[in-house]
């Protein structure tokens, strides 16, 4: 049997997270048939470890409990102990987060599964710790009472696992979509909206980028829908959950008012964020909102770019504290920063001695530029060139540290796509160069792209590789209105149906792929549209027939936050804005990319769901500003 070690010898993973457990005590093995059948042929249990590099407990939970002799003495000789990297493995990760949460009501990483030998989860948490604490057990006296329930009460436990199992099997509840469906979500959506800080509910703040782009595309009564995405971004751009020095976002905020964030970043987050701020420029014209594009772009270049695409994350620890590369002390302030400086930073983002975090610093805006330049008696150009000028000197004081960031280099497919469309949005909206994000997707597609699409060497893509790869190539084709983008992304639709889809639902591996999103829009809401999308551009029922069997196995759902991806796609089947003009002026409408807007060369027309117009140029742009909630101050008119 093949033990996680050989695995990584082998060439099997490049998973950071997996080769940092080659030095616990602990006997890992990788995730695969053969752990099963050990399992089951030596009676044991099975603890299923599941996290990534750039997850902070996760590393606590191996320094505290995974590197103890006496836990990992107790595990080696009691069950058969599997790792799993969630960026790898991410379809394994949302089937036993679903079937945890539905167990215990928690979610999150590191996930501590523990299954039946045959795989299926029986019990299960996130991180326990060493000793009793947070509320929660030892981690020990959990092993204990597992294995104990495991050998005393099989009966009952295997009960517990099949009712589990039962219950995920339940995902597709028959509905027949109707266009009420959107408004009835918006209306969920709202209904958990923070008034005052923006985000949704009322404790730890995750971005939720998928939801706020759903809202910038909703028109309602009073506007409420864009009224909130827009205090929801500008929060966001004001809070600790943006990084002020080097860009980009981290992963979530632990308060309410989204000061103190978990310090990991990830790629697809950011990626997905960089479509949602575009968008919102587009719709708002704010300068913060490019501000905030242009620090993400600014952030995947400097910290995550690959040959191959973009790296997949940057971990939250540095020099073994959490934060550490994007905290302060006041005392290194005083050192970086000159006295003009350090003032401006104290009124705009309320540095202090005291600090906002463990002693140090994190920034957050905390005032207006208005109110800080009339407190500090200069103008207001004069005061941001201050504060940029500062930025500037912390960013190089800090980024010659850079190389001691934990970085975790995988190159993942539907991770760099979702970059690359991101990339792409960005471009178009702001009237950027593109090419350079078309020469990184025909270099992935190049490399993983042979008969079958890779996740990476040596793994086999899943069904969100083939997802947002064909998202990506449809987004290449709008930057350049070359059709041998949608050649390639029809060939993949084709083996992505013939692989993942059956009984009118789209699959991974042996059970139906969830709806709703996690960090990034879900796989299946992206497949359904692309299918949407493509049927229109290739006049082919069949793709437009498989999409409506699926968004009907759905339908019957509530809807709102968490499936937020299945609403764009409603908007896509039941609104498609089809624009017909010749190439010059499809060019020039290419800053109009939505995920329901569709560019073909023809005579000038429109169509908005099964309503189609012939308009001349002025008509069409003024159509697609309006549909797509399009500011005054977007160039354009």
């Amino acid at each position: 049997m093949m033990d996680l070690r050989k695995y990584i010898e082998e060439g099997k993973s490049s998973s950071a997270y997996l080769k940092e457990a080659l030095n616990q005590p602990v006997r890992w093995y990788p995730y695969t048939k053969e752990v099963f059948k050990m399992a089951e042929k030596e009676d044991k249990p099975i603890l299923i470890d599941i996290g990534a590099s750039w997850c902070h407990w996760c590393h606590v939970m191996d320094e505290e409990s995974y590197s103890d002799p006496e836990i990992a003495r107790f595990l080696n000789e009691n069950f058969i102990c599997v790792k799993v990297d969630r960026d790898e493995m991410p379809n394994i990760d949302r089937k036993y987060q679903e079937a945890i949460s539905a167990l215990t009501g928690e979610g999150g990483w590191p996930l501590t599964v523990f299954a039946l030998p045959n795989g299926e989860a029986f019990y299960g948490g996130t991180y326990f710790p060493k000793e009793e604490k947070f509320g929660k057990p030892a981690f020990m006296k959990v092993l204990k009472a597992v294995l104990d329930s495991f050998k005393k009460e099989r009966e009952k436990t295997e009960a517990i696992a099949e009712e589990i199992k039962k219950n995920l099997e339940n995902k597709f509840v028959m509905g027949e979509p109707n266009p009420e469906m959107l408004k009835k979500a918006l209306d969920s959506i709202l209904a958990i909206a923070d008034p005052v800080y923006g985000g949704f509910g009322f404790g730890q703040k995750f971005p939720m980028p998928t939801a706020v782009r759903f809202l910038l595309n909703m028109r309602d009564r009073f506007n409420d829908s864009l009224k909130f995405a827009d205090q929801t971004l500008e929060e966001m751009f004001a809070g600790g959950i943006h990084d002020h020095i080097f860009g980009g976002f981290f992963r979530y905020t632990v308060d309410r008012e989204w000061t103190i964030p978990h310090f990991e970043k990830i790629v697809y987050e950011n990626g997905e964020l960089l479509i949602t701020y575009s968008i919102a420029y587009r719709c708002f014209g704010r300068k913060i909102f490019r501000l905030a594009s242009e620090g993400i772009v600014d952030f995947l270049e400097k910290f995550l770019k690959a040959d191959l695409g973009f790296y997949t994350s940057v971990d939250a620890d540095f020099r073994g504290e959490e934060g550490g590369f994007y905290t302060y002390s006041f005392e290194e302030l005083k050192d970086v920063l000159d006295d003009l400086e350090l003032k401006a930073f104290k009124f705009f983002y309320n540095v202090s001695e005291a600090g906002n975090f463990r002693g140090k610093n994190h920034l957050r805006i905390d005032a207006s530029v208005d109110t800080v330049a009339e407190e500090m008696g200069i103008s207001v150009q004069d005061l941001e060139e201050i504060l940029s000028s500062g930025r500037e000197k912390l960013r190089r004081y800090r980024y010659r540290l850079k190389d001691e960031l934990k970085i975790d280099k995988s190159v993942y497919t539907s991770y760099t796509s979702i970059v690359n469309s991101g990339l792409i949005y960005f471009g178009l909206i702001f009237e950027n160069d593109t090419e350079y994000a078309i020469k990184n997707a025909e270099k992935l597609l190049s490399d993983r792209f042979h008969d079958i699409l890779m996740r990476r060497d040596g793994m086999e893509g899943l069904l969100e590789d083939y997802a947002f790869t064909i998202s990506m190539l449809v987004d290449c084709y709008t930057a350049t209105l070359s059709e041998k983008y949608l050649d390639y992304a029809k060939e993949l639709a084709e083996i992505g149906i013939k692989e993942f889809y059956r009984n009118n639902g789209f699959y991974d591996g042996d059970d139906p792929a969830s709806i709703n999103d996690l960090s990034h829009r879900s796989a299946v809401s992206q497949m359904i549209q692309n299918l949407i999308t493509l049927g229109i551009y290739f006049m082919e029922t069949r793709y437009s027939e498989i999409a409506e069997r699926v968004l009907k196995s759905y339908a019957g759902l509530g809807h709102g936050l968490f499936d937020a991806g299945y609403l764009l796609s409603l908007q896509s089947y039941f609104r498609p804005m089809v624009v017909e003009s010749d190439l010059s002026e499809l060019r020039r409408l290419r800053k109009y990319i939505n995920h329901n807007v569709i560019l073909k060369e023809g005579k000038n027309s429109i169509c908005l769901g099964d309503r189609c117009m012939i308009c001349d140029e002025t008509e069409l742009e003024k159509f697609l500003r309006e549909a797509l909630n399009v500011s005054s101050k977007f160039r354009g008119l």
